[in-house]
């Protein structure tokens, strides 16, 4: 540790942040954590950063994590005691709309603002309460609260927090959430009496279903039609979680008191009865709330509208319910449903999560517009006598809130949390981490600025190697939030970013694939009217639009393609199908008059055919990039919908030149030092290669920006593997594209070569690395040669890789592996390394080795050291290979796919005594490759 007469370096602090933060999560591993957190003696300095890290620590967690729960525990007991919040949820440049509030609540006025440009909504502490004392500690408290509980959700159908401010309404502070220019439901149902209700009651249970299904658990309190706000894409969102209550263990409790919480009208009858209300289970309390509401949404009214609060409460404590509305919206199948949800008995009424899956096949199996349902259709099984069951639900993913507390998964396991070496006593932990706060710089400064269009940037970690074989992951860049000392380490954590640098979309296509192997119809949908098909079509616009990639709501040209026959052995039938596709695309593009930015391809099963003629007609033909998803996972689970719908949106915005994230500036400094061009070589076989003479796929990719994003291709077909021959004509094509678009040829070039064995190592040198040098020679000039600095890395097979028994617990940090584990890594370029993913979606993480070969990049020790664990972080996907060998084996992968539909059958018909005659049909099919239109993209991800 740096002493006190010497100043301290960037770098000691972050070893010191890094070493409280290890003291921090021995403190949380003894068995009662929360009570050894309050007896600490902290001044405010030091309280404000333990609630700084207890908040870091929640929210790079996996949501089902032990050591979350841990975390939240420690952070709202601290936060009670010392009256103080986590400095990062903190937002400034917040100004109010006008001299009034539009409306008032319980303890707050809700007033219109703004957030730079953005319209927001101000929920401000009442300023005429400041002057008793008493009541101004209550009301803080309960803001304190809601704001804790606020910022750790994040769901399409819960409003997210964006942070708080203290200054726009001094001395009262106001929490900041997005402006719901369409109100709530109530009002928004009386201006659009044709809005899909059953899509809204859907909505509202999914975003119910998501509070219950964490970990812990969230009781919402105060479930009503004026909680439930209507966003921009007319899809339901609850607010106001000023009454909610956390449930952190079996132990049952949310409120404190016997008075009851909540709106009288909404309340179930177990909550009127002083000696139960505070001790009961409260999620059967918000089913009831909800049942209510979906009544509100039914009648406009809420139950026992006629009556006074009193007489309401006496019907519904004498076990009596509103009748069925005669007139209006109410499918039978709904109000059974609604009648099972306000059950007198709590333990009759259904969990949210189930009440999510009956209303989501409600909505896929009948349409929205129905006014009734059939008499005799029966509602879907939903009741279930252990309503606590939702507790089981897994959320496969930490989503992420538009405010400052995005979420990043984090693999590891309480077990290993626990594995810290420092003494197992009590008061030895507690004085470590004491001691270790002494050293950290106390100063977390409040977000100054809400950035809408530039981008913003997170302090990494940590510089780099720490000299014992590991590396930290260097922060990333996303577009419109700043984020602090949040690592990347979960396989989720590319898709937890709601807001990104998006890329303009002006018009696109969702065309839908009928297949006759599906049925009559062909698809899983029934047509253009489909309520299943409209709400995908609604969820992903909504994706794109809140994602940054169109400022308003641009909605898709909907086409079907004919039946096509079922894929058989004769090319007659493959001929049809290829014919029905290219005719589609004519025909919507004569209609439409406009080419779509891109198209998303909706298919009802994987067909390898089918996919392949997509790809090949869109990329080669017509010039047109397309997606292709399928229709049961995109219309499946609501988690795994998230999920799926992201990943589409996130390869869409790559392929249209848009950033999905950047590393900060402090990571890329090494490479910012010279104009840098990464190259990635790849060689695959044309699938099956099973004859001789079958071609091989060989496809270089580069960057062509500063930032490393981009990386456009250049593929080809060649004879054989291993040596690539067409490599001098690919990489002039690679340079000759960064020069165009930055108006000079990079003075440094790193090559990753990948599928090279140990065998073949003097081959690429002898081979391959003149023809790289002859790429260069192209480019001299009367004034001198071209010649930058070249290095060239050979990248193995990935590997499933074990964790070192000596060492299991350590699965935060991606690898890097020396031959010998002990020795410590010293120079990137002197080693053969692995780099493997920090964690895995499923099993063990696979390595992939790198071997420095030919290195001329000597002139700097300390970057190099840690590109490749940086770059691997831009790629949209969890890292453990360098984007470049990544996409140069996506590329390989796509000129298979055109290979395949231009003539996979003809290559396995013939015969094996013609090789060349078998290459040549394969090149004449290649032609001269992809469309100009889309040849300096990233189509092939």
């Amino acid at each position: 540790m740096t002493s006190q007469s010497e100043p301290m370096t960037p770098h000691d602090g972050k070893i010191a942040q890094m070493d409280a933060i290890q003291c921090l999560r021995a403190v949380l591993a003894l068995p009662d954590p929360v009570e050894a957190l309050l007896s600490l003696s902290l001044d405010p300095i030091h309280a404000t950063s333990v609630v700084e890290m207890l908040h870091s620590e929640a929210s790079s967690t996996l949501s089902d994590s032990n050591y979350r729960k841990q975390c939240l525990s420690g952070l709202r007991a601290l936060v009670k005691k010392h009256s103080i919040l986590p400095p990062s949820l903190f937002l400034a440049n917040v100004t109010r709309d006008g001299d009034n509030p539009l409306r008032g609540g319980g303890f707050a006025d809700i007033w219109r603002g703004t957030l730079g440009e953005q319209p927001v909504c101000l929920k401000v502490l009442r300023i005429h309460v400041e002057a008793y004392r008493r009541e101004r500690k209550k009301v803080i408290a309960a803001f304190y609260k809601e704001a804790l509980v606020w910022t750790q959700l994040s769901h399409p159908n819960v409003l997210p927090l964006l942070g708080v401010n203290m200054k726009e309404f001094s001395p009262a502070f106001c929490l900041v959430s997005p402006w719901m220019t369409n109100g709530d439901i109530v009002t928004y149902l009386e201006q659009n009496p044709d809005h899909d209700r059953l899509k809204s009651t859907y909505e509202i249970a999914s975003g119910l279903a998501y509070l219950h299904s964490l970990e812990p658990r969230v009781i919402h309190g105060d479930i009503k039609g004026g909680n439930v706000l209507v966003d921009d894409l007319r899809s339901c969102r609850l607010a106001d979680f000023g009454l909610s209550a956390v449930v952190e263990s079996q132990r049952i409790g949310s409120t404190t008191s016997g008075r009851p919480k909540g709106t009288v009208r909404w309340m179930a009858p177990e909550m009127f009865v002083p000696e139960t209300n505070h001790v009961i289970d409260s999620s059967p309390s918000d089913v009831y709330a909800y049942a209510c509401t979906v009544f509100e949404i039914m009648t406009g009214k809420p139950p026992f509208a006629e009556l006074m609060e009193v007489a309401a409460m006496f019907k519904v404590v004498s076990r009596e319910r509103p009748p069925k509305p005669i007139n209006g919206w109410c499918p039978d199948d709904v109000w059974n449903l609604v009648e099972q949800c306000w059950s007198q008995e709590p333990k009759e009424r259904p969990c949210a999560v189930k009440i999510e899956r009956c209303l989501r096949q409600l909505m896929f199996t009948e349409g929205s517009n129905n006014p009734q349902s059939h008499p005799d259709s029966e509602t879907p099984s939903i009741h279930d006598s252990a309503a606590t069951s939702d507790r089981s639900i897994d959320v496969p993913f930490a989503v992420t809130s538009s405010g400052p507390s995005a979420r990043r998964g984090n693999s590891e396991t309480w077990e290993e949390r626990k594995e810290v070496e420092l003494a197992s006593d009590k008061s030895a932990r507690l004085q470590a981490f004491i001691s270790s706060l002494k050293s950290v710089v106390p100063v977390m400064p409040q977000k100054q600025e809400h950035q809408t269009e530039s981008t913003a940037t997170l302090t990494p970690v940590s510089d780099g190697w720490d000299g014992e074989g590991t590396i930290d992951i260097p922060q990333g860049e996303f577009d419109g939030q700043t984020f602090t000392q949040k690592p990347v380490f979960s396989p989720y954590w590319d898709i937890n970013m709601n807001s990104f640098q998006g890329a303009q979309v002006r018009s696109w296509w969702m065309m839908v694939v009928r297949d006759s192997l599906i049925g009559k119809s062909g698809t899983l949908v029934t047509g253009p009217s489909d309520p299943s098909l409209c709400y995908l079509r609604d969820e992903f616009v909504g994706k794109l639009q809140y994602s940054g990639m169109t400022s308003s709501r641009v909605m898709p040209r909907l086409c079907f393609t004919k039946l096509l026959p079922s894929v058989r052995e004769t090319d007659s039938t493959r001929d049809a199908i290829l014919d029905i596709i290219r005719t589609t695309i004519r025909e919507q593009l004569q209609l439409a008059g406009v080419r779509p930015d891109f198209i998303l391809v909706l298919l009802s099963h994987q067909d390898t055919f089918i996919c392949s003629a997509i790809k090949r007609i869109g990329d080669i033909e017509f010039g047109l990039l397309t997606k292709r998803i399928q229709l049961k996972k995109a219309m499946g689970n609501s988690y795994l919908q998230y999920q799926y719908l992201t990943s589409a949106v996130l390869k869409i915005n790559a392929k249209l030149g848009g950033v999905n994230h950047r590393l900060d500036q402090r990571a890329m400094y090494w490479l910012s030092k010279k104009r840098t061009m990464i190259v990635g070589i790849s060689v695959a076989p044309c699938a099956p290669a099973v004859k001789e003479g079958t071609p091989w796929v060989a496809a270089v990719v580069a960057n062509v920006d500063e930032q490393f994003i981009h990386y456009p291709t250049s593929i080809s077909v060649q004879r054989t593997h291993e040596i690539s021959q067409e490599l001098k004509g690919m990489i002039i094509e690679r340079l000759g594209a960064y020069k165009a678009r930055n108006g000079c040829l990079p003075e440094r070039v790193l090559v990753f070569r990948d599928g090279v064995s140990q065998a073949l190592y003097d081959t690429v040198l002898d081979s391959e690395l003149p023809h790289i040098i002859g790429a260069f020679e192209t480019f001299d000039t009367p004034e001198g040669p071209y010649r930058p600095v070249l290095s060239l890395v050979v990248c193995g097979k990935p590997e499933r890789h074990s964790q070192d028994p000596e060492n299991s617990s350590v699965n935060t940090n991606t690898e890097a592996e020396h031959a010998n584990a002990k020795e410590s890594v010293t120079r990137l370029f002197d080693l053969n390394f692995n780099l493997r993913a920090n964690a895995a979606l499923k099993s063990q993480p696979k390595t992939t080795n790198y071997v420095v070969i030919y290195n001329e990049s000597m002139d700097d020790g300390e970057g190099p050291r840690r590109i490749d664990g940086n770059r691997c972080c831009i790629r949209a996907d969890h890292v453990g290979m360098m984007p470049p060998t990544y996409y140069a084996k996506e590329a390989c992968q796509t000129g298979i796919v055109y290979l395949y539909a231009l003539c996979g059958r003809k290559l396995k018909e013939t015969s094996t005594t013609e090789p060349h005659n078998i290459f040549e049909m394969a090149k004449t099919a290649w032609g001269s490759g992809v469309h100009p239109n889309i040849a300096e993209t990233m189509f092939y991800i």
